[in-house]
């Protein structure tokens, strides 16, 4: 019987992977993905999580803060051994690019980055402001 094989990308290459192959990989990529939100969590002072959807309702002006890119910094040489550092969006240098990072690198570890659009109203000397944020989640992606 032969085993099906497929090009997978693996940090800057691609090589030739069976299915079994391509499930410890993404096995890995969690793991390594786990370890970078959780890092980001301890320095925002919250709690760490166990599970890759515990990380909800994140606010995006509190992630794109140079210290969480700083994280990313630190962490890049072991993403980069699993995660395909083209596909991530590594090379687009630009405020937001922790945004793009947790979105690629969570697609390729088969979950992805939900953005969620919040607004409050503040009240300030009597006038009504209104304040819009983004915030992110990370879920299940059901389109595998």
């Amino acid at each position: 019987m032969d085993i099906k094989k497929n090009k997978r990308s693996i940090g800057s290459k691609t090589i030739i992977m069976d299915e079994t192959e391509y499930a410890q990989l993404i096995a890995k990529r969690q793991i390594i993905l786990l370890t970078l939100l959780n890092n980001i969590l301890i320095h925002m002072k919250k709690n760490k999580i166990e599970n890759i959807t515990e990380f909800v309702n994140i606010s995006r002006s509190e992630l794109i803060k140079k210290e969480y890119m700083d994280i990313f910094d630190s962490m890049s040489d072991t993403l980069f051994e699993v995660f395909n550092k083209q596909q991530s969006g590594y090379y687009h240098k630009s405020k937001t690019l922790i945004c793009t990072l947790l979105k690629n690198l969570s697609l390729q570890s088969n979950y992805k980055l939900e953005k969620i659009n919040v607004s409050e109203t503040i009240i300030l000397n009597g006038i009504k402001y209104k304040k819009n944020d983004t915030h992110y989640s990370i879920i299940e992606n059901k389109n595998i």
